[in-house]
């Protein structure tokens, strides 16, 4: 193959790639708009059913809280899972205040991976989507801030290389 032939396949192949980026980015464009106008928005009777069974009313947890949306398949959610459970286990972030919400799985399949990873945080159920609804989840993981008033602080879906840090700001307020 001539160097010209590989210099326009090589070129065709780049412009292919970009072209591929550029419209996955502006695929996750509305949801991003859509998180940003739900910033500063106050929401009201959350209530949240534990894996334990427990029952937790948010708008009476007087303190900052944190919702993290998540399912067991998701790879980016095992690394954000495993940071929050480390920085929740050496006590850089409060365990009481956080809730990890599964969207949509068995309880077998929750317990299986909690078990499996040694996780002992707050597991939200949530089986037919109506907290991912109620705060615009369209991927996962999806984090949620919560002021001591129930006011959306901050809401960022995927990894975030800044999330632990962006949690400890959060309750240091």
């Amino acid at each position: 193959m001539s160097v010209v032939k590989k210099f326009k396949l090589k070129s065709a192949f780049n412009a292919l790639f970009y072209i591929v980026i550029i419209i996955l980015l502006l695929q996750r464009v509305p949801g991003l708009i859509d998180q940003y106008q739900m910033e500063g928005t106050k929401v009201s009777n959350v209530s949240l059913q534990l894996l334990s069974g427990e029952q937790i009313d948010l708008s009476r947890l007087p303190s900052e809280k944190i919702l993290v949306f998540w399912a067991t398949w998701c790879a980016p959610c095992s690394l954000e899972l495993s940071r929050y459970s480390s920085a929740i286990n050496e006590g850089e972030l409060p365990k009481d205040k956080i809730f990890f919400v599964n969207m949509a799985e068995s309880e077998k399949t929750i317990n299986k991976y909690m078990k499996k990873n040694a996780y002992t945080f707050n597991v939200v159920l949530d089986p037919n989507y109506q907290h991912a609804r109620n705060f615009k989840v369209e991927s996962t993981p999806t984090v949620v801030h919560l002021s001591k008033s129930n006011e959306i602080k901050y809401i960022g879906s995927g990894f975030a290389p800044l999330g632990i840090q962006r949690a400890k700001w959060l309750f240091a307020q």
